[in-house]
C-alpha cells in the first residue's frame, strides 16, 4: 500500500510499514521552518518529510533511520522532490560520525512495549529518548540545536532530571488534544555538560 499527498511544502508517498506523517511530524516542521544553510541530522527520518524540507530550505542534510523501509521511502521521496540527501540506515547514532549544527528527532514516544518502532517508545515512552539523548551532545556543534518531540503521554519529568545537567530544554511549540499535548522541545548542550538544570516553557 502506498499513500500520496502533499505535505506543507514537498510532495511524499509513504510506503507500507513506514510512519505516516502526523501532527507531531507537522509540529516539527513548523519549529524548523526557518533554519536555512545549516549542516543537519535527521534522525529517525521516515518518509523523509523532515529532511527533504530542510534539504529545500537550503540545508546539508544526512538522513538516517532504523528501518529499511523508511531508509527506501527517504530516498524515493527525495528524488520526487528534487533534493540531494544522504540517507543511511542506522539505529540511532551507532551509524553516524562528525558533528551537526542542527538535529531533529520525532522519536517513538508512546508508553508500550513490544509494539511497532514507529512509536514504541518502551518502558514510560522515554526509552529510545533516553538512548538518544545519551549521545546526541556528542554529535552537537558548539552551539548547536536538538530539535525534540515529546508527549505528555510519556515520562518527560524523568528525562529533565537525566539529563538536566547536560541540556538545557526549552519548550518552543505545542499542541493539546483531548488525550495528551504534543511539545517539541529545543535542547541547547552546556558547554561543560554539568551546568544546571533549566527547562522554560513557552
Amino acid at each position: 500500500m502506498v499513500n500520496e499527498y502533499l505535505s506543507v511544502v514537498v510532495r511524499l508517498i509513504v510506503l507500507e510499514g513506514v510512519y505516516d506523517p502526523s501532527d507531531d511530524s507537522y509540529l516539527l516542521l513548523e519549529a524548523v521552518k526557518d533554519e536555512k544553510k545549516l549542516k543537519v541530522l535527521d534522525m529517525g527520518c521516515g518518509t523523509g518529510i523532515i529532511a527533504i524540507n530542510l534539504a529545500k530550505q537550503g540545508c546539508k542534510v544526512t538522513a538516517v533511520d532504523v528501518n529499511e523501509k523508511a531508509i527506501e521511502n527517504t530516498k524515493v521521496n527525495a528524488e520526487i522532490n528534487g533534493v540531494d540527501i544522504e540517507v543511511f540506515k542506522s539505529d540511532l547514532f551507532s551509524n553516524v560520525e562528525g558533528c551537526f549544527e542542527l538535529i531533529t528527532f520525532n522519536p517513538p514516544y508512546l508508553p508500550t512495549e513490544g509494539e511497532d518502532i514507529a512509536w514504541d517508545g518502551g518502558r514510560g515512552g522515554i526509552e529510545v529518548i533516553r538512548k538518544f539523548l545519551k549521545d546526541a551532545h556528542k554529535h552537537s556543534e558548539e552551539n548547536g540545536e536538538i530539535y525534540v518531540v515529546m508527549s505528555s503521554l510519556s515520562n518527560t519529568k524523568k528525562i529533565f532530571d537525566e539529563f538536566g545537567k547536560i541540556y538545557r530544554f526549552d519548550k518552543v511549540l505545542s499542541k493539546r488534544f483531548f488525550f495528551e499535548e504534543i511539545s517539541v522541545y529545543r535542547l541547547t548542550t552546556f558547554k561543560n555538560a554539568k551546568g544546571n538544570k533549566q527547562r522554560n516553557e513557552v
